[in-house]
């Protein structure tokens, strides 16, 4: 072999090396030495350390010594710092967050990737003296095919693979981390795959001829502790089975639809509304896509979204698998969220491809016929958001949304919402039935006999056309935030501000201090400046804590995050005594009323500041402090605004059953859109103990309030459901069947 610098397919491997990895610095997340960049990096110099050996091996005639050893070691040496010398270059002219991250994440995902291409190349030519180029790709892509098999047939959303370490999933969570099972998964690659390449390398410098049977026993040895690592991966945390998923929960619940599993410590009350839940929804996603057939769904019901992240793979997304017809939520997040998985499971029915969704791969589809049947998922529709989005200037073109994969292209949520409200405005205009057949085939302009861009424009003039009330500030909150692809930094800062937090509820606030004060100046973030504000008053520096955020809320005008600001700044004028300022600035955030949750808020501390001492109180104090001040606030009437906090449920129930009664009686009308929330969420808390004619009775008086179309859907939407429960809630719960898995 002649020496490397003068070789044709290093110098032509080189050339590739840097023409990829100069590409990937033109684009976000790739162009920082982080996981992205070391993740791609690693399938390309596995391939191309493990190509270059085969090409090398039969340039040399096989033979193996140690001249030709040391060339061929120096050149893999070269390929596996080209690109970490290429990032760390491009490091003094782009902003890389966090180098030594990026380093760990290089030398523990890429690194190895070159010995799993080597051993590859080397056992192909104990498979076969000819074809190795051939046998070395296919057996290359076999290996780094294994996650699509292991996403097809298991639950799992994350992966473990030899040839790129780890990968976090089909749903991104912005923070990626490299702990102790990838180190240990690593270690386990590095020694298998080291082992394989020396064994085979001893064994061609001794000869160059292998009989046929020795053949056999070596590859033998050799795939024998692979298959069954595989097949034991599941009980080192490396993947996950159904049926280890299913041991891991511990408890089965059967309904008449669907098999729930569930994490056996969660209480059968709470189990049996989600049982019936999923029931209703079920009849109700039937009826409105009329879909005839049975459709058996089985839903993973995981403790929290923690559980849900360390067995399936995903903490902050619930996650439905229609090829499957598997469903994975949370027990918190389940009634903001299940419907929507539900239409997901069942809309297989008609879906195409493998994964049983629409034939073009469209996620605008995909997602679009989930959000249009669930309309009202929380306390805004889906038409109403998609009306603020227009008539605030943040619209997308819905055609192009709709083909190739323009849906990732913009922030989300507005994806999200345009496709939902679309895909509803075609159901409910032309029907289901052609809904059905264009999701199935693809074909717009043949089954509704006109231009996808022609609707476009009669589904924009429907919009218009709606009565809903327009709010600039509740478009803003909703819609003027990037999309993770422009972040910068996006998963250095999310787990940097996760430690921040760790520090905080373990109540260091003076290195949580430190750590967010860093981030804020590193980034300018919001979410650094709102952890160091509270750190700030955690520690008592409340006039050090008003005099930065009242310099830095400038940077937020006209973001989502202003109204957090401002009302961060308002309580900051309570905590310095400077109440007058800090009421003008709960009337503005009353009157904007970006949101429910900001109506609810500014009244409640309006509400309080009649007793500045009691409003600063609330404001400095902990969850109990303010809890029980807002109970006070309730002794002689009904503090409406302070409702929707009273109802969660870990909080004493005595002054929530009291109100309750209370309203139930009262036959007045509500007048304001925070007594019709505050019924709402009393409705919606005797829905969870299963007291559904009282949840009805409740649901029934907020409704008495007209003056807010997108709060009377939601309300209509609460009612359909709560009006189903009463009828058949017992029918249907006599049918459950409960048992346990595990003792």
């Amino acid at each position: 072999m002649m020496p490397y610098y003068r070789n044709r397919s290093f110098i032509v491997i080189c050339l590739f090396i840097v023409l990829i990895d100069f590409v990937l610095l033109q684009f976000p997340l790739t162009n920082i030495l982080g996981f992205e960049y070391s993740f791609i990096n690693s399938i390309l110099l596995g391939f191309l350390v493990g190509l270059f050996t085969v090409i090398s091996i039969r340039k040399n005639q096989f033979i193996f010594d140690k001249k030709f050893l040391s060339e061929l070691l120096w050149a893999v040496l070269f390929f596996l710092s080209l690109p970490f010398v290429i990032s760390l270059i491009a490091s003094f002219f782009i902003l890389n967050c966090s180098l030594l991250d990026g380093i760990y994440f290089y030398f523990v995902l890429a690194v190895p990737s070159g010995l799993v291409g080597i051993s590859l190349a080397l056992i192909s030519f104990l498979t076969w003296k000819k074809f190795n180029k051939t046998i070395f790709t296919v057996m290359f892509l076999l290996v780094l095919s294994i996650p699509l098999f292991e996403f097809y047939f298991n639950p799992q959303v994350y992966f473990y693979n030899p040839v790129f370490g780890y990968y976090p999933g089909t749903i991104y969570d912005e923070t990626i981390k490299i702990d102790w099972k990838l180190i240990s998964y690593r270690l386990i690659n590095l020694v298998y795959f080291g082992s394989v390449s020396a064994i085979l390398l001893r064994i061609f410098l001794k000869t160059k001829t292998i009989s046929v049977n020795r053949k056999y026993l070596f590859l033998t040895i050799f795939f024998l502790p692979a298959v069954l690592f595989y097949f034991c991966s599941g009980y080192m945390g490396y993947s996950l089975t159904t049926g280890l998923l299913k041991n891991n929960l511990g408890g089965l619940l059967k309904t008449q639809h669907f098999e729930f599993y569930f994490d056996k410590s969660l209480s059968k009350s709470k189990v049996e509304v989600i049982g019936l839940s999923s029931e209703y929804f079920y009849e109700e996603i039937r009826t409105e896509l009329k879909i005839k057939n049975d459709i058996p769904v089985t839903i993973f019901v995981f403790r929290d979204n923690i559980q849900k992240k360390n067995l399936f793979g995903s903490a902050n997304a619930d996650v439905s698998k229609p090829w499957l017809q598997q469903i994975f939520v949370d027990a918190n997040s389940f009634s903001s969220t299940l419907k929507h998985e539900i239409v997901h499971a069942v809309s297989s029915e008609f879906g195409k491809t493998i994964f049983k969704i629409p034939g073009n791969l469209s996620m605008a589809l995909t997602e679009g016929i989930a959000s249009a049947i669930d309309y009202c998922p929380g306390y805004y529709s889906n038409h109403y958001l998609a009306y603020l989005a227009y008539k605030n200037g943040y619209s997308i073109p819905v055609a192009k949304l709709f083909s190739g994969f323009n849906f990732f292209g913009q922030a989300s949520s507005l994806s999200y919402i345009y496709s939902g409200s679309f895909c509803k405005y075609l159901i409910d205009t032309y029907g289901a039935e052609k809904f059905k057949r264009y999701y199935s085939e693809n074909e717009f302009d043949l089954i509704y006999g006109k231009s996808v861009e022609r609707v476009e424009k009669e589904y924009l003039m429907f919009l218009k056309q709606q009565d809903y009330q327009n709010n600039i500030h509740s478009a803003r909150l909703y819609f003027a935030r990037p999309p993770i692809f422009k972040k910068v930094c996006a998963r250095f800062f999310s787990e940097q501000i996760d430690d921040g937090w760790r520090l905080f509820n373990l109540k260091d606030y003076n290195n949580a201090m430190n750590k967010f004060k860093n981030l804020l100046n590193y980034s300018g973030s919001y979410p650094a400046l709102f952890g160091y504000i509270t750190s700030l008053n955690k520690l008592g520096n409340y006039n050090s804590a008003f005099q930065i955020l009242k310099t830095e809320i400038k940077k937020y005008d006209s973001t989502s995050f202003e109204y957090s600001l401002k009302n961060m700044l308002a309580d900051q004028y309570v905590l310095i005594s400077d109440f007058e300022t800090a009421l003008k600035l709960y009337s503005e955030l009353l009157v904007e009323s970006p949101s429910y949750g900001f109506l609810i808020s500014s009244q409640i501390k309006l509400g309080l500041s009649k007793r500045p001492g009691m409003l600063r109180e609330y404001i400095a104090g902990n969850d109990s402090t303010s809890l029980s001040i807002l109970k006070s606030m309730n002794s002689d009437s009904i503090f409406y605004a302070s409702l929707p906090l009273l109802v969660d449920e870990k909080y004493d129930d005595s002054t929530v059953s009291r109100i309750t009664s209370a309203i139930v009686k009262d036959i007045s009308m509500p007048n304001s859109t925070i007594k019709a929330i505050g019924i709402l969420s009393l409705a919606k808390k005797c829905f969870q103990e299963q007291d559904f004619e009282k949840a009805k009775l409740l649901t029934i008086r907020a409704m008495r309030y007209k003056q807010d179309k997108n709060l009377n859907e939601v309300l209509y939407s609460q009612l359909k459901k709560v009006n189903w429960m009463c009828n058949f809630a017992d029918e249907i719960k006599s049918k459950f069947y409960f048992n346990k898995l595990t003792e």
